[in-house]
């Protein structure tokens, strides 16, 4: 089984990028292959479903979701939503040209969330839903939702945040295991 983890934050610095990478370590130590792409340094393109297509950096996301099993996206909450960055990146990769369609059809799909209160929890359904509709993502119910209370300093999480976070890798990776060879299967319908 192979995951892709997206982290959104431009901050290389960010809570939730520390958080994306414990997530990588603790899948790697469960045997679970990682790639890992980091959105902060890499600009992606406008949106303009022309020129878009043949940039490199689009290309090579797109490859990287094809590739992978199921995808963790981690997003700081910003105005109770994900990062723009983050809903950047879903809409480029995801968009479907005359000969590619969207690597995220049929993927099980994980959060993880850093926020600074712990009132946003819904975020979840924001990005949850259209995904569900638009490309039949599964998508696992159990979000890492981290507030400033899982936090003992800037990098080191509690004991209820370390819970928060396997729980939600524990339930990816059985998901994942279970919809192994789902597919990518489902086109565009309405």
């Amino acid at each position: 089984m192979h995951t892709l983890i997206v982290s959104s934050s431009l901050n290389p610095e960010s809570r939730s990028n520390y958080l994306a990478r414990q997530a990588a370590d603790w899948l790697t130590h469960n045997n679970i292959d990682v790639s890992h792409i980091q959105l902060s340094g890499n600009e992606m393109p406008g949106f303009d479903n022309s020129d878009l297509f043949e940039s490199a950096i689009y290309l090579d996301y797109y490859q990287q979701a094809q590739l992978a099993d199921n995808i963790i996206f981690a997003s700081p909450v910003y105005n109770w939503s994900i990062c723009s960055e983050l809903k950047k990146f879903i809409e480029i990769v995801g968009s479907t040209d005359a000969t590619r369609q969207s690597p995220f059809f049929d993927k099980l799909i994980s959060f993880i969330f850093s926020a600074g209160l712990p009132h946003s929890y819904m975020v979840m359904g924001g990005i949850a839903v259209p995904l569900m509709l638009d490309f039949r993502c599964v998508i696992n119910p159990h979000q890492a939702y981290l507030h400033n209370r899982d936090w003992q300093d800037s990098i080191s999480l509690t004991a209820d945040g370390r819970t928060k976070l396997e729980r939600m890798l524990t339930a990816h990776a059985e998901l994942g295991s279970r919809l192994r060879g789902y597919g990518n299967t489902t086109l565009w319908t309405v």
